[in-house]
């Protein structure tokens, strides 16, 4: 099943590449996958495969999103269009010689304080970044930062439960 859904990442990237709008395509991918797939908004789901449809035909999208998501409801694999788009984001991040990262902060903060954070790891890095901002109280305060797999993770929570552990086998 994962080479089926990575041929329609794939189909979409070489079609936006070919079409000259990757960058469209793109937007419109995140815009999509956070719209439908928000955790409060299940209504598309909930709806019949020929409403979705007609929602999708209304919607305004680039024909080649629309022929795409029409061709993934057509074959009933909706339940994997968040999969898919997620790798297309992935692939089209590349092409475009940046990468994908998450940030999560335990409250709202200062844009120009998330821009340096961001900033610094780009530079660590060497790369180009698109941050995904998430916030999560129980972070407490502080950051952690997702980057391909691995985890900088500068949160109180975080340095809380290593002190813990410290004292617990101090105590032990």
């Amino acid at each position: 099943m994962k080479k089926l859904l990575d041929n329609y990442s794939k189909a979409l990237l070489e079609i936006a590449v070919e079409e000259n709008s990757l960058s469209e395509i793109l937007s419109t991918a995140e815009a999509f996958i956070e719209k439908i797939f928000d955790e409060e908004n299940t209504f598309f789901f909930s709806l019949s495969r020929s409403e979705q449809k007609e929602i999708i035909q209304k919607s305004n999208l680039p024909f080649v999103f629309e022929s795409l998501i029409l061709e993934i409801l057509n074959n009933g694999r909706i339940a994997f269009l968040k999969q898919i788009l997620e790798d297309f984001i992935e692939k089209a991040f590349s092409s475009l010689g940046k990468e994908s990262a998450e940030l999560i902060l335990s409250k709202e903060e200062n844009p120009l304080w998330i821009q340096e954070i961001i900033g610094l790891f780009s530079k660590r890095l060497n790369k180009e970044l698109k941050v995904k901002i998430k916030i999560d109280p129980e972070i407490i305060g502080g950051f952690v930062f997702y980057h391909k797999g691995y985890e900088y993770n500068l949160s109180i929570s975080h340095y809380l439960r290593k002190l813990s552990e410290q004292v617990y086998e101090y105590t032990s």
